[in-house]
């Protein structure tokens, strides 16, 4: 028996969660040589969900790394999905939410789980991110944000992206996880949303960091289709807790997909796209999973035929 299946569930303290999807596996090394010092480490487990990388970063790490657990899919199945199947697989009293393009400072988990076991009615935390030693990244911390900038000192934050979230296992099961309507954004401000809405706090705390090393999406590669699929979650997001605004966010949708992609479409997509963004017989998933997957043409294709 491996020292996985002898400690699950058994003095587990901390679950680290991270996705990983496409062409990725750099830096899901980069991230595997920073938690490496914690591989016989009995309070931590790591779990991978691979959504269905090309080179396989599931193969990498079992091959690797067997102390991390690796749920694999066959194919991407969004955020959400994946994230919540980390979380389901958790046996920790906390989880640990973070992106494939983070690593983990030397010494951190000890300082969170010291922090933890000192005070535990602390719910949960926003780390800060870190772009190198001294510089952090600019943070939304606010559901309702004007700008993103650094806090210098403690504070509540109402939104907490899913690169920076450490929970309570308990509580994030109680809320209900992410909701698995959302394939691509948005899935942080629900569930950010939902849990001020239960009166959960969670604050800020700069001292706790993680290095956040971004992988920035190639705009000249399905860029059309992945602001469409992220403008979706937007209108869903606003018909689930604002319903009367759901026509204004519609709008919204289509005005802000206009303006970021209309130097780079013709007419008649920006109209499938407005086609699209409007039908309302469509799961939001599948639609916002189709567009990544077949591209607009085909969704509007299908939308137009189920008429």
């Amino acid at each position: 028996m491996d020292r996985i299946t002898q400690e699950k569930g058994d003095g587990i303290f901390l679950t680290v969660v991270f996705v990983t999807h496409g062409d990725r596996i750099e830096v899901v090394k980069r991230l595997m040589k920073s938690i490496l010092p914690y591989r016989d480490v009995p309070w931590a487990e790591f779990v991978c969900v691979d959504n269905g990388s090309e080179p396989s970063s599931a193969e990498y790490i079992r091959a690797n790394h067997p102390f991390v657990q690796v749920i694999e899919n066959a194919e991407n199945k969004g955020t959400s999905r994946a994230f919540n199947a980390g979380i389901r697989k958790a046996c920790g009293e906390y989880v640990l939410i973070i992106n494939d393009d983070s690593v983990v400072p030397e010494g951190m988990l000890e300082k969170l789980k010291a922090y933890l076991v000192g005070n535990p009615d602390c719910t949960g935390i926003a780390l800060g991110l870190k772009k190198d030693r001294d510089t952090y990244q600019a943070l939304r911390l606010k559901i309702l944000n004007i700008g993103k900038r650094h806090p210098r000192r403690r504070r509540r934050a109402t939104f907490i992206g899913t690169g920076n979230l450490l929970i309570k296992t308990a509580l994030i099961k109680e809320v209900g996880l992410y909701d698995e309507n959302y394939f691509a954004g948005n899935e942080d401000m629900d569930l950010s949303q939902r849990l001020k809405r239960k009166g959960v706090k969670i604050h800020y705390f700069p001292e706790f960091f993680i290095y956040h090393l971004h992988v920035y999406r190639n705009r000249k590669t399905h860029w059309p289709e992945f602001v469409l699929a992220r403008r979706l979650s937007d209108i869903y997001y606003a018909q689930k807790f604002f319903p009367l605004l759901s026509f204004i966010a519609r709008m919204y949708a289509f005005r802000n997909f206009k303006k970021r992609v209309e130097k780079t479409v013709d007419k008649e997509t920006l109209r499938k796209a407005k086609k699209i963004m409007y039908t309302k017989k469509e799961s939001y998933y599948e639609v916002q999973k189709s567009i990544i997957k077949n591209g607009i043409d085909a969704v509007y294709a299908r939308i137009s035929g189920a008429e």
